[in-house]
């Protein structure tokens, strides 16, 4: 599993020349309505037992949560069931808006 700093996953989905990743936002629903990166999909953490057999497991993704714990555990979970490029976010959502877009809502 890579781990990604913010400005590094947000030079990866500003490059046109590189396959982009496929995000997977495992916070709750409501979490996600406060707040998401542009393009992400939320799979709320104990939802992606069920979804992951939709993924494609050779497709580069990227899991993020609010700080960074349950996205470890989910990558770690993605490996285990085949998945060969899975990368998390360090600091998650929270480190996305305090370094790279300040105006997305922080909460607790």
């Amino acid at each position: 599993m890579k781990q990604l700093l913010p400005r590094q996953l947000k030079n990866w989905l500003d490059d046109p020349n590189v396959e982009k990743p496929i995000l997977i936002d495992i916070r709750s629903a409501e979490e996600f309505e406060l707040c998401s990166i542009p393009n992400s999909i939320s799979v709320p953490d104990d939802s992606i037992y069920d979804f992951y057999h939709s993924l494609d497991p050779y497709l580069p993704m990227v899991v993020v949560c609010h700080g960074f714990d349950r996205s470890v555990s989910v990558a770690l979970f993605l490996e285990r069931k085949g998945f060969l490029n899975v990368s998390v976010l360090i600091g998650g959502i929270d480190a996305w808006a305090m370094r790279v877009d300040q105006t997305m809502p922080r909460y607790k």
